[in-house]
């Protein structure tokens, strides 16, 4: 598989561009794993304290009923599996 910009006879304009979108991809990802490092502290400050995070466990028990009332209402108000995965789609995009 070949990437458009690092084939044959692209403009240095072109791979300075691939670059800077590499880049800002790059400092995305580790701005995200650094977040998520930090929520993981900040959890285990929690319970060294001795506390609970409820937004945590709302937002866990929210998930899996929004998972176990989704696949019922596809099992037992017989939506057929096109209708199913359309749903899904338009759900995660908007």
């Amino acid at each position: 598989m070949k990437w458009a910009p690092l084939e044959a006879g692209a403009s240095a304009s072109t791979l300075l561009l691939a670059m800077q979108q590499m880049t800002g991809a790059i400092t995305t990802l580790t701005a995200t794993l650094a977040d998520r490092q930090n929520a993981r502290a900040r959890d285990s400050e929690f319970i060294k304290a001795g506390r609970s995070n409820c937004r945590a466990n709302v937002l866990l028990v929210t998930a899996g009923l929004g998972i176990v009332g989704g696949i019922g209402f596809m099992v037992f108000g017989h939506v057929d599996g096109n209708t199913a995965v359309g749903g899904c789609i338009i759900v995660t995009v908007l």
